[in-house]
């Protein structure tokens, strides 16, 4: 365990130890005496590290003086693996810290605290002991340091006045989620049967309504930790409550008709009304209709025997779409509690400033129109199955949340979309039955689908940007994507690279932004064979997509090719001399010639980001036994079977990072998003800011049934 034993040792009779926050705080303590014995060599070289410090940074008080004594005391006396860490004047003492304690013969290391930020924190996972100073402020830039050494258990000893809840004396805080949903649904069914006609109608009512409540609660200031609830925090006490509440009401119908079992006929009409549209335009009309033709059962098919089924359809139809589930009140602009205010002589009384949320009350429901033609088929006593569509869907009035200038006062509104989301494809299914023996079968299962997407009908003075994110701790939305007429959702935007300039090493882009791809693929597949020989079962599943581009904002992280973070390997291919051949721009320093290069490495949407996302994927693997009746009959049960599953077993694609299959904003339904594109959104596709690949998965179980 090395040297963390120690260190809980020497803290055992201190009161500064809090398991709210697992900090130690030596201003507040003093070392037991036999460690001043001990350790009494090891003080003469603490001042000497303290001596390095003071001469960093000459505003250390006389108790910070103190401080520092006692905590490297405490960790030349533990004989462990330490890591410093601290920023801006506290990172420089920091650095001045570690190599002394290395000079000394203590194995220590500094690490920057925004390495953790970019999770490249293998050091500090073999830590012993992690010294933190802190004397600037730098509280949110330091959780993350905070939080890994959290998550490993390694003591932290923190020195400075902003080091989160070491001079709290413990932090806490509660959350509280209720979700109450109730659901009322009514339907009444008429069927009629008369000759070679029957008839089915259905007619109902929905009704359904959600409320939310949220709490949080906050404290700090714990005497100890004997009582670890809120009530015994004594200062800084902080209380929030959330509430929020949605319903929708709907009617349909569906008639169903049917001649001969032959001809077949459906129409459906719907209207739904939600408050979680505009108050002008409550409710939506939803209507459908098919029809299809058993063509296998026409007397002209009769002597075709080696056609089971088959089947020509066709459909038209209409569905609703809702804004997002992080916009509940459209229609509303919202506000915030503000500062009180006082009118003449008059008290102060609560104020309100306005929210994030502008409201529309025009906010329409959004609508996706689609039409179908396809055929099923069964041939060769059904051994072999076949289900093919063209389908063409056009979305109107799509919901997309509108970034707003704030000069309005407000940050984003919701609103219906000019023009039209359009997609059309083809996609099929086949199942075939290859081999069926008494002791061995063999089946396999094909699909694929093929899809082309545009926006069409918008103002082409008009765009709008989607897929926001935040790179180098910068705060500041940079947008990868960008809706534009004549382009699929989903497309990058941005500077084409166009090589790399021999006499600067920089990269050359192009005068204006362009199109850098889409996130949506050309086609999709699946493939699944099934196999058995007497009793034992193989089933294996291999998909993948093709066509898609992943847009690598992992890489505006760890390629900066600047700055004093951790990188990957791949600048180790960067341009070094004329005539070098790579892709790799050279390495960029602050405050040379090249600031400007430096700076588009991280704040402008380019193509060397920009890779493609195909991959081939064995997504399933199971290997299955059968008892034999006889043998499990003994035992009392009527089957038994065995089975070994593997999941994500290798994937074959040339995208750079984890995963390839991703999407950093999540995936929303039809074209939902909130904060221009920053939320769950198909408006914000294939974006990988640090997606977390699929687990590889191996399971063993037992089916039993008595």
């Amino acid at each position: 365990m090395g040297a963390a034993p120690k260190l809980a040792r020497l803290a055992a009779h201190e009161e500064t130890l809090t398991g709210t926050t697992g900090y130690m705080s030596p201003s507040k303590a003093a070392l037991r005496p036999a460690v001043h014995e001990n350790a009494a060599g090891d003080l003469t070289a603490a001042r000497r590290v303290l001596s390095y410090a003071s001469e960093a940074l000459n505003t250390l008080s006389a108790s910070l003086d103190d401080d520092f004594t006692r905590a490297i005391g405490m960790i030349l006396a533990a004989k462990g693996r330490v890591i410093v860490s601290g920023m801006g004047k506290s990172g420089h003492v920091a650095r001045k810290t570690a190599a002394t304690l290395s000079s000394t013969g203590t194995p220590a290391y500094f690490i920057h605290p925004a390495e953790a930020s970019h999770g490249d924190m293998g050091a500090i996972t073999r830590a012993d002991v992690l010294l933190l100073l802190s004397w600037g402020g730098e509280t949110a830039e330091l959780s993350a340091l905070l939080t890994y050494a959290k998550r490993y258990r390694i003591p932290v000893i923190g020195i400075g006045s902003s080091t989160y809840g070491i001079t709290l004396n413990g932090a806490a805080q509660q959350n509280q989620s209720e979700v109450f949903r109730w659901a009322w649904d009514n339907t009444l069914t008429y069927n009629k049967s008369f000759g070679l006609h029957s008839l089915n109608v259905v007619v109902g009512t929905s009704a359904l309504q959600e409320n939310l409540s949220f709490s949080y609660e906050y404290g700090t200031g714990f005497a100890s930790n004997n009582v670890q609830t809120l009530n015994s925090a004594s200062s800084q006490l902080a209380l929030n409550t959330t509430r929020y509440a949605w319903s929708t009401n709907s009617y349909f119908g569906r008639l169903t008709y049917a001649y001969n079992d032959k001809y077949l006929l459906t129409a459906t009409l719907r209207a739904d009304g939600s408050s979680r549209v505009g108050t002008n335009n409550r409710w939506g009309t939803f209507p459908a209709v098919s029809a299809g033709w058993q063509i296998s059962k026409e007397s002209f098919m009769e002597n075709v025997n080696w056609v089971q089924n088959l089947k020509l359809r066709a459909g038209w139809g209409a569905t609703g779409n809702l804004p997002p589930y992080t916009m509940l009140y459209p229609s509303y602009s919202l506000y915030s509690t503000g500062y009180p205010y006082g009118f003449s002589s008059s008290s102060p009384v609560p104020g309100t400033v306005p929210a994030s949320q502008f409201g529309n009350v025009d906010l329409k429901w959004e609508s996706a129109r689609q039409t179908n033609i396809g055929f099923d088929a069964g041939l060769v006593d059904n051994r072999v199955t076949l289900s093919a569509d063209y389908y063409y869907k056009k979305v109107h009035n799509m919901i997309f949340t509108q970034q707003l200038p704030l000069t309005t006062g407000g940050k984003t509104e919701a609103v219906n979309l000019p023009g039209y989301d359009v997609n059309k494809g083809f996609e099929y299914n086949i199942d075939a039955a290859i081999i069926k023996h008494k002791d061995f079968d063999w089946s396999v299962s094909w699909n694929m689908s093929f899809n082309n997407n545009k926006m069409s009908g918008m103002d082409t003075s008009i765009s709008y940007q989607t897929g926001g994110v935040e790179v180098g701790g910068s705060k500041t939305n940079i947008y990868t994507g960008i809706i534009k007429n004549g382009y699929s959702l989903g497309t990058f935007w941005g500077y084409k690279v166009l090589g790399i300039d021999q006499s600067s090493g920089n990269y050359v882009y192009s005068d204006n932004p362009q199109s850098l791809g889409s996130a949506l693929p050309k086609y999709t597949f699946g493939f699944t064979n099934n196999f058995r020989y007497k009793e034992f079962t193989l089933s294996i599943l291999i998909d993948g997509v093709h066509g898609n581009k992943v847009y690598n904002e992992t890489r505006m992280e760890t390629e900066p090719l600047t700055g004093y973070t951790n990188e990957s390997s791949e600048v180790l291919h960067r341009w070094e001399h004329t005539g070098d051949k790579t892709n790799v721009p050279t390495a960029l320093g602050n405050g040379t010639t090249n600031t400007a290069a430096a700076a588009k490495l991280q704040n402008q949407i380019a193509s060397n980001y920009v890779e493609d996302g195909s991959f081939i994927r064995f997504r399933n693997l199971t290997l299955g036994y059968d008892f034999k009746p006889a043998l499990i009959k003994t035992i009392g049960l009527s089957s038994l079977h065995l089975y070994a599953t593997a999941q994500n077993l290798f994937i074959i694609t040339h995208y750079k990072g984890y995963y390839p299959e991703l999407n950093g904003f999540g995936s929303g339904t039809n074209n939902q998003a909130a904060n221009a594109g920053s939320a769950s959104s198909l408006m914000a596709l294939g974006v990988d800011n640090g997606t977390y690949p699929a687990a590889k998965t191996f399971t063993v179980g037992l089916n039993v049934s008595l």
